[in-house]
């Protein structure tokens, strides 16, 4: 009975050096965060520990069944979505008739200019409407500027 207690002593002790260890590590990590200065790297760590994720549970069908086909899932969305949204009948609204006092005739843009532009975009965010890649662009302003002496527009 002495050297199970001794062998339970022993491995609580460990144990208990494990956790130092591991708490010393998390904070010497997150000492490095601090350190680093880059809010980047602080809002990716914090934004790992935030509790509440999950993911999208079963679709429940109305009879009670859990749906497992895509086109299934799919219906039943559209079947909710279409019992909660506003239907459309069809009225425009009224628009002021503004009358332009001035139009613009030309625009002129440096290559300076331009090139400042493209080279502000991030590369790291989405397409947007145009769906043109910002790090696409910031790629071909190395070419452009010699394509810009041939271009006209109306």
């Amino acid at each position: 009975m002495g050297n199970v207690t001794s062998l339970h002593h022993q491995y609580r002790e460990c144990v208990h050096q494990w956790r130092l260890a591991l708490r010393a590590d998390e904070v010497a990590h997150e000492q490095h965060i601090i350190d680093a200065n880059d809010l980047g790297a602080f809002y990716r760590f914090v934004n790992k520990r935030l509790a509440g994720r999950s993911s999208v549970g079963a679709i429940v069908a109305d009879d009670g069944s859990i749906l497992t086909d895509n086109q299934k899932i799919a219906n039943a969305f559209n079947k909710y979505f279409a019992s909660v949204g506003v239907s459309d009948d069809g009225t425009v609204p009224p628009i002021r008739n503004t009358a332009l006092s001035e139009t613009l005739d030309s625009v002129t843009f440096s290559e300076t200019d331009v090139l400042k532009s493209i080279n502000k975009l991030k590369c790291n965010l989405s397409a947007g409407p145009v769906a043109c890649h910002r790090c696409y662009l910031r790629n071909l302003s190395i070419v452009l500027p010699s394509l810009w002496l041939c271009c006209t527009t109306r």
